[in-house]
């Protein structure tokens, strides 16, 4: 199929004449500026600043491990997960009970 000339296979979102851009910028990982800060504290013996890198550093560590967590969610395939639930369900005879508690959990949200 061909698309007529001038036309784009994308949808447009935009109004004509509006600019649009996303400025990204090549940083140095935090973790280490944050243990090159460290060693500069131990070295002077800045005690107080030393544990405010430190309690900065676990921080980071904490939310690379949600990241790791996220990241191993986002990509698992809960397909058979689920197939194996609702062949559980209708075995048991709970599916349509189920359905419906959910169907009318939804129904005032859609009206």
């Amino acid at each position: 199929m061909q698309l007529p000339k001038g036309s784009s296979s994308m949808p447009r979102r935009f109004q004509a004449g509006e600019i649009h851009f996303n400025l990204m910028a090549v940083v140095e990982d935090k973790m280490q500026r944050l243990g090159k800060q460290e060693e500069v504290l131990k070295a002077a013996g800045d005690v107080s600043g030393l544990a405010q890198v430190r309690s900065e550093m676990e921080r980071e560590l904490r939310r690379r491990s949600e990241w790791a967590r996220d990241n191993v969610r986002r990509r698992h395939n809960y397909l058979p997960f689920i197939v194996e639930l609702l062949r559980g369900l209708a075995a048991e005879g709970k599916l349509t009970d189920v359905y419906e508690a959910a169907r009318a959990k939804v129904q005032p949200v859609l009206i």
